[in-house]
Formats: structure tokens, C-alpha cells, sequence
């Protein structure tokens, strides 16, 4: 599979190259790839078969804009549906323990996030509640066993998404899954984004609740770095951005745990228990109330 697609991306034969296995990834099987003459180092991303949910092309215009920008490495080719080979960076994954020790990374961060948002520009659409109805059978007690409150955790989310989809907004081109597998950190401490493949038109606190959840940065530290100041709408905002990103990211684990044949079905399942347990404590924190009642 990898020789045939080398060839097609014009990387020339497998026997040019050292092959090495990247962990880590939770959908797609990532290589290391290592010319042998040449000595220059690329990543092979390989996604899963089925691509009904995401656009590649869409994905890699996205990735090129990026890399013009300097907000991710290079991407060198790619194979349609099959693969991107992108070139190598010396870099570590973004950690909370690198966001709060390291001088300067999380500035780093959120200003690669700002530009990101504004220097991007695209003209199709991902926003929340398009990605809430890529999987509609998701049925999380079947996934994850019994949940207290479940029926009334369906209601909230509902009931969130239309208040969210109600809302004046100026979509920003995002990122939409910013994890911290998703930001590397090199050893100038540079910050980059990568894996596109859900990007497109969005509200901004959809990936700022994102990073705020993987990062357990305070949400207010997020807010104040990237607007410049902390109000009690942003802080709603939020709130409620948070919450329907742990119910997504449970309704995102729940699919794969159903589809992936990589061996992470622990990592999944812990994840996305863990994320709806933090939906129902959201939801049954005042701060639901306070959230709810300034932007109703």
C-alpha cells in the first residue's frame, strides 16, 4: 500500500526510503519517512478508508494555506483520497505541562491560533452544529453504559446547539479540532498546526473551548490572550462551547471506537466516558444557569 502510493505521489520506490511507524494518532496511521540518499525526512499520513465525513481536497487547501503562512510544515503531495506526504519537523506534541512551563509557548499558541483564524480564508462551511449531525445514531449509553441523566443530557445539547446556531456570530475559517495531538512544539520553541481535515467556516469559541478542554488551561486566561480582555458574555460563551465540544468529542470517540482498526478502543472509551461525565457536570454546575440566562 505504501510502495503504490509513493509511486503515485511521485516519491519514487519504497526501496529509496526508511520506513518508520509513528504512534499516536487516533483515525489516521502516520510514517516517518527517511530518503536514504538524500537524508531529508517526511511525514506519510494515511486516513482511514471511508471519507464520508471529510472533503481531502477541501483538507488539503486548508494544509497549503498553512504552510504559505508558516503555521504548519510544508506539504509536499499528496494522493487524493489515500495519503499526504508532508515534510518532517523536529517537534514534540503540545502538552499542558509545556503550556504552563515553558516561557513564551503559550503566547505561542494563541497567536498561532489568531492567525490561523484571521489569514486563513476559506468558503466552506464546518461549523458545530454541521459536525453535531455527521453522526446521528450515536447513542452513548449503548457506547459507554448507563448514564445518569441521559435523556436530559440529549435535551441540553439540543437545546445548546439552537441557542448557539441563534447567536450573531463572525465565523472565523478554524481549525475545529484543536487537541493538543494537533500542535507540535519545536525546539525553538515555534509552535505548528497540523491535521486539517475538519477545518473550514466556524464560530471562534469553538476551537478555543476545544483547546481549553485538552489543555485544562483556565478559560479566562484563554479569553483574555486572545481578545485582549475577559466579559461576561465571552465567558458564557464559553461555557457553552465547552460543553457541546465534550459531548461532540464523546460522539466523535464513539464512531471510531465502531470504525478505527488502529488499537487505541481503550484510549477511546476512556476518553470519551470521561468527556460526557464533564457534560453532565457542566450541566448540573450554576454556572450552566448563569451561561444560559446571559445569552438567552
Amino acid at each position: 500500500m505504501i510502495e503504490q502510493i509513493l509511486m503515485e505521489m511521485d516519491a519514487g520506490p519504497i526501496k529509496l526510503w526508511d520506513i518508520q511507524r509513528l504512534g499516536g494518532g487516533l483515525s489516521n496511521q502516520n510514517y516517518l519517512l527517511c530518503h536514504q540518499k538524500s537524508h531529508e525526512k517526511f511525514v506519510l499520513k494515511m486516513p482511514p478508508q471511508s471519507t464520508d465525513t471529510v472533503i481531502r481536497m477541501q483538507e488539503i487547501e486548508v494544509y497549503q494555506q498553512c504552510a504559505r503562512l508558516g503555521l504548519s510544515p510544508e506539504l509536499v503531495a499528496w494522493s487524493q483520497e489515500k495519503a499526504m506526504l508532508s515534510r518532517y519537523v523536529e517537534a514534540d506534541v503540545l502538552t499542558p505541562q509545556m503550556l504552563n512551563e515553558l516561557p513564551g509557548v503559550f503566547e505561542q499558541c494563541i497567536g498561532l491560533i489568531q492567525t490561523f483564524h484571521r489569514a486563513v480564508k476559506v468558503d466552506f462551511s464546518m461549523s458545530f452544529d454541521k459536525i453535531m449531525y455527521l453522526f446521528p445514531d450515536f447513542d452513548a449509553e449503548y457506547m459507554f453504559g448507563r448514564i445518569a441523566d441521559y435523556h436530559i443530557m440529549i435535551q441540553v445539547v439540543t437545546e445548546i446547539a439552537a441557542l448557539i446556531i441563534s447567536l450573531e456570530s463572525d465565523q472565523k475559517a478554524c481549525h475545529n479540532d484543536l487537541i493538543l495531538n494537533n500542535i507540535l512544539v519545536d525546539r525553538h520553541q515555534k509552535c505548528w498546526l497540523i491535521d486539517f481535515e475538519w477545518s473550514g467556516l466556524n464560530n471562534v469559541f469553538y476551537d478555543l473551548s476545544k483547546l481549553c478542554i485538552f489543555s485544562a488551561i483556565d478559560e479566562n486566561k484563554i479569553i483574555k490572550a486572545y481578545f485582549g480582555m475577559v466579559d461576561e458574555d465571552k465567558t458564557a460563551k464559553m461555557y457553552l462551547f465547552k460543553m457541546i465540544n465534550h459531548y461532540l468529542v464523546a460522539q466523535w470517540c464513539s464512531t471510531q471506537l465502531q470504525e478505527s482498526q488502529l488499537d487505541v478502543h481503550k484510549e477511546l472509551y476512556n476518553i470519551g466516558k470521561r468527556q460526557l461525565n464533564l457534560f453532565l457536570k457542566a450541566y448540573r454546575h450554576p454556572k450552566f444557569k448563569d451561561a444560559w440566562g446571559r445569552l438567552v
